[in-house]
């Protein structure tokens, strides 16, 4: 399969993922016991995995690959998925999960339109 197929593919499954993500945030963000909803976990899951395929899809091109953009971008997503999973399974108050998931999504969205807006 062609690489470029395979990274639209993936790409278009990781934006998935962001709406996941964003989508449990913002449902919690009227209720007063805020927490982390499923979607965000989903979310965290496909982010990690479509961003190794979109990666591995783009090593496999002639494109140049950034690997520390590639870097921060992972240990951020993975970051997500620990306190995502730690704030679903947490009990008591679990705002500080669901702001710490909140915080770190918009940070990779902004980090990623960033680093694209200065190539």
């Amino acid at each position: 399969m062609n690489s470029n197929l395979v990274f639209n593919i993936a790409y278009g499954i990781h934006m998935l993922g962001i709406l996941a993500l964003l989508h449990g945030f913002f449902s919690q963000m009227s209720k007063e016991n805020k927490g982390i909803h499923v979607t965000m976990i989903y979310g965290a899951i496909t982010q990690l995995v479509t961003g190794i395929v979109m990666s591995a899809a783009k090593s496999g091109s002639d494109q140049p690959v950034n690997s520390t953009w590639l870097a921060v971008k992972f240990l951020v997503a993975a970051i997500i998925l620990v306190v995502a999973l730690l704030g679903k399974k947490a009990t008591g108050d679990t705002k500080k999960y669901w702001l710490i998931v909140g915080v770190l999504t918009g940070f990779n969205l902004l980090f990623a339109f960033a680093v694209d807006l200065f190539k």
